[in-house]
Order: C-alpha cells, then structure tokens, then sequence
C-alpha cells in the first residue's frame, strides 16, 4: 500500500526538466481528481516531447553520418592493401582460397567479399565499387553496435551518440573507411560478440545460447583477421578470473564451456582451409608475417621503421592522438575519481557492477596486439580505437557519483577527440555532388580505357600486373600466382621453387617461367615499386608491347601485346 502511494504521488509530479503548467491552466482546470489527472497529462507530454526531441537529433545525426561516410568510402583514397583483398574474392567465386591462389590472411574475408561480389552482379565487374559499399555497410553496423550499447547502458541518445563518434572520427578508424582492408568486418563480428557475451553474462534466461553464439562471432572475427584474437583470450580471462559475482563452477558451467563450444565450431570453419593446402594455410597466416617484413624492409633502405625512435614517433603522431587519446583522458578521469575520499568507492562499485574491467581489459589486450606486428601501420590500431570507443559509456555511467560534473567532462572529451576526424569528414562532405571525384568511378573509368585497348588490340590472355584491380574491374584475367599483389612477389625468393610452386605464388626468380608458359595480353605498372616492376617492362619492351596511357591515374602505365601487322609507336 504504501508503495502504491509512492508511486501514485511521483506520477503527479513533472519529471525533471518538464515545462511548468502555468497559473491560468491550473485555475482553469477542475478541481479534485480530475485536476490531478490533468496536471500529470500536461507534464507527461511536455516530457515526451522533450524524450522524443532528444531522441530525434541521434536520429538525424546519424543519417547525416551515414551519408557522409559514405562519400568518405567510395570518394576517397587507394591503397595498394586493397589488391590482395579484392582479387581473393574475385578469384574465391569459382575458387578456394590457399588451394587454388595464394592469399595471405586469415580466410574468411575472401569468402564475404565473394558472397557480396555474387550479390552484386558476379562477373560483370564493380568489384571495387561492391567492396568499398561493404565496408561502408560494415562501418554503419559498427556505429549502430556502439550507439545501441551506448543508450542501453546510460538511457542517454547524445552518449550514443558521442560514443559513435569517438569511434568513427579516430584516425585509426578513419583509415579503415576508405578502403577494402580486413579491418570493419572483423571489427563487426568481434563487436557483435562482445555485446553478446556482456549480454549473456547479465542474462538470467537464455545466457548458455547467448555466450554460445558470442564464442563463434568471436572466433569468426578472427578468421576474418587473426589480431582480433586478443577479444577471445581477454574474455576469457574475465570470465574464469574476474567475474566475482559467480562461483568457479558457475564461471565454467555456465559461462566458459558455452562460449568455447561456440568458439570451437567457428575454429573448425577456419581450419576447414587447411584441409588439402596447409601449406598456404601456414604460409598466408604465420610463417609470411614472421619471415618477410623485416627482408622486405632492408631491401628497401628501411630498417630504421623496426626502431624504437619510429615506434614512438608513430604512436605519438598516429595512434594517440584525436579521439584516441580524448578516450585515454576519459579513462585517467575515472581512475583519479576512484581515489577521491569522497566518490572514490561509489565509482568503484559502479566500475564493477557495469562490467566496465572487461572493456579496459579489452583495451589493453587491444594494444598489445597493435604492438607486435613491425613495423606499426596504423590498421594494426583499428581494433584498439574500437575497444576505447566501446569503453566510453561504461566509464560515463561509472561516474554518475559526479553528478552534473560528467556530462561536462564526457562532452569535452567528446568535442576535443573528435574535432580533427570531423574536419576530415566535412572536407569530404562536397564530393557528394561530384561524382567525377569519387575514387570508384576513377577506377572503373581506368578499367574501362584498359578494357577497350585490349579489345583494339584483338589479343588475348592474362594482365601481368601487381595491381590486379584495375584488370578485375574490366572484366579481364589475371595471373593467380600475382593476385596478392606486391607482398608475396617481392619476398618469396626466401623459399625453393617448388614451395614456391606448392603455394602457388611466384617470384622475381621463377617470372620467367610463368611468362613462357602463359604469355600476357597485356602489362600494367606504375603502382609499386620500381626495383619489382622493372622486369615486366623489360618483358614489354622486349616483346614489341605497345605503351598507352591509362586515364585518371597518371602513374599507371599499360603496355598491350600488338595484333600481327601492328605497328610499333611510342
């Protein structure tokens, strides 16, 4: 009874924040009940229109992002990273990948590119196109995970908002926007995941199937790239070792067998690749990455960038910067808050209620693994940038013993992070109305010049290229041993000839060989390295090629095969 009145008496009251009724309405109303009722009607509504308007502006925020991100994604940058990514999931249509060309990544991406290849036309071209819309998709998947995560958490639209952005506006991020990399989509699957399994862990009902499919999101996340194996192990030990609220039986009953049995069914999808070509399969995902950077660095002059000078020069100016390092303030913030007499042990019990050491432990884990691969790129970092992004609520809602103080401060931690993303954002923003601009249509417009040489010229075959976009894209065949472009070719003469030929690659050393048996129509260069690319145009020239231009990349140079009677010209 007395409840009921608690709460009979709060219903009349407006909720914080609602616009008074005035005098004249409250005379004008009937006294007694129905002037209660009417009061309460008044405030309700001004309060729901307020909830509906800060509701709203995510809302319209976010499609403006949305938009803007996707002129960022097919305007904007080539990279030659995004070769051996989109030529494995061309060639994965009629394929497989390390048995029939060789690949040098975990092997679930090809498999999502060739799915979205098949969606979009299948061999008609618009590989690059297809791609980098993906990567866009996935990129939006991501903000909606963060900002859903965000209001769950916190019942606040603008921290889900600021959360998004604290994401998408990181330099890490951002590099991964306006390209066809393996970065969103393992970030997508490890993401869904990791809610998942902070799902499944809060669950009363339905927590085992939860956690199950959390483990083989998580495991899929790494077979789309492998350095997003620190989210398995860091969830892991959380579960088995931080997670006090439970017993050690609990822990492993109820917790770690069903992510591990969701785990290991995706770790069987993975090894699936081994079946038949373990040779790639060790080549594309161990013994390339730990062999090759540093002999490929030397050749070129550049063992400094294995340093420790470069490594600290390149996190200062590429990693914690921007809304990156807003974030780490964030983080400072709380652990100096937790210290204070005064609300030090109020944050405390908040920081372990709401699950926040599982996101800092994330993001610590996520750094390491940025830190192991040399010399650093900044992809390495992606994942890094998410788990901070993926920590600011947790740490917005652990402060709230600061009362009207973490607004204040998670706003300036929004507003100075992400103020330098946001300026690159809004210089792209024009591009939208100028579609000339956008990289997706430089390339097909290339490929189309490449196609239409080819079919002048009446010959046939292959494109010998380390670039093999451009040849996919005009509907024309490459070499399967090239198809990673520059990074297996420039490094391979490590291994014997008939390695070389069981991984299905080929090498400075064995191009000879390649080239007799199978002659190309054509050679395109003007993408890599000189010192890789001199010899097919010693080949070119000294088959009689002819060179031609190739336009809107004034780098690019292809050389066709003549037709018999053509005249050589310069």
């Amino acid at each position: 009874m007395a409840k009921r009145e608690a709460d009979s008496i709060q219903a009349q009251v407006p909720p914080p924040g609602s616009e008074p009724v005035s005098a004249k309405a409250i005379a004008a109303t009937p006294t007694g009940t129905g002037a209660i009722t009417s009061l309460d009607s008044a405030g309700l509504t001004v309060s729901r229109d307020r909830a509906g308007r800060a509701a709203t502006l995510p809302v319209i925020a976010g499609a403006i992002l949305a938009l803007v991100l996707l002129v960022f994604a097919i305007g904007r940058g080539y990279n030659h990273d995004e070769e051996q990514f989109i030529a494995a999931g061309v060639l994965a249509m009629q394929g497989e990948v390390y048995r029939d060309f060789i690949y040098l990544q975990t092997p679930l991406y090809p498999e999502l590119l060739a799915a979205a290849f098949q969606l979009t036309g299948g061999g008609d071209g618009g590989y690059f196109l297809a791609a980098r819309l993906l990567t866009w998709l996935l990129t939006l998947g991501c903000c909606a995970m963060l900002w859903q995560q965000a209001v769950r958490l916190t019942h606040n639209h603008m921290v889900g908002l600021g959360t998004t952005l604290l994401f998408i506006t990181s330099t890490a991020v951002l590099a991964a926007v306006d390209s066809s990399r393996n970065d969103m989509a393992p970030c997508a699957a490890g993401l869904a995941g990791i809610l998942l399994t902070l799902r499944g862990l809060d669950a009363d009902v339905g927590r085992r199937r939860l956690l199950g499919l959390a483990g083989l999101l998580l495991a899929l996340s790494v077979g789309l790239k492998l350095s997003w194996g620190f989210a398995p192990l860091g969830i892991m030990i959380y579960v088995l070792l931080m997670d006090s609220g439970r017993t050690i039986r609990s822990r492993i009953l109820d917790s770690a067998l069903p992510l591990t049995a969701g785990g290991f069914l995706g770790l069987l999808l993975i090894l699936s690749y081994a079946i038949g070509a373990w040779h790639g399969f060790i080549e594309g995902n161990f013994t390339y990455h730990l062999d090759t950077p540093l002999a490929w660095h030397r050749m070129i002059g550049r063992e400094s960038y294995f340093g420790a000078e470069h490594l600290a020069e390149f996190l200062n100016r590429r990693v914690f910067s921007d809304a990156v390092m807003a974030v780490v303030i964030l983080i400072a913030i709380t652990m100096v808050a937790t210290r204070a007499t005064h609300i030090g042990p109020a944050i405390r019990e908040r920081l372990a209620r709401n699950r926040a050491s599982l996101t800092l432990l994330l993001v610590v884990l996520a750094l390491i693994a940025g830190l192991l691969p040399r010399p650093p790129y900044i992809q390495y970092f992606h994942p890094f940038a998410a788990m901070l992004a993926l920590s600011a609520p947790f740490l917005f809602h652990a402060l709230a013993p600061m009362f009207g103080a973490r607004g204040a401060i998670f706003a300036g931690v929004v507003i100075v992070g992400c103020l330098p993303g946001t300026a690159l954002l809004m210089q792209t923003a024009p591009k939208l109305v100028m579609p000339h601009k956008w990289m997706v249509n430089r390339v097909a417009e290339a490929s189309a010049s490449i196609r239409g040489e080819l079919a002048a010229a009446g010959t046939d075959g292959p494109v010998l290229t380390l670039t093999p976009i451009f040849a996919l894209e005009a509907g024309l065949d490459i070499y399967p041993e090239l198809s990673a472009g520059p990074f297996f070719y420039r490094t391979g003469d490590r291994l014997k000839p008939a390695e070389i030929d069981r991984l299905n690659g080929v090498t400075p050393e064995t191009l000879d060989e390649l080239l007799r048996d199978r002659p190309p129509a054509a050679i395109l260069v003007g993408k890599e390295e000189k010192l890789l690319e001199q010899p097919f145009i010693d080949y070119a020239r000294a088959n009689g090629f002819i060179e031609r231009r190739v336009p809107r990349f004034s780098d690019l140079r292809l050389w066709v095969k003549p037709s018999r009677g053509a005249r050589r010209t310069r």
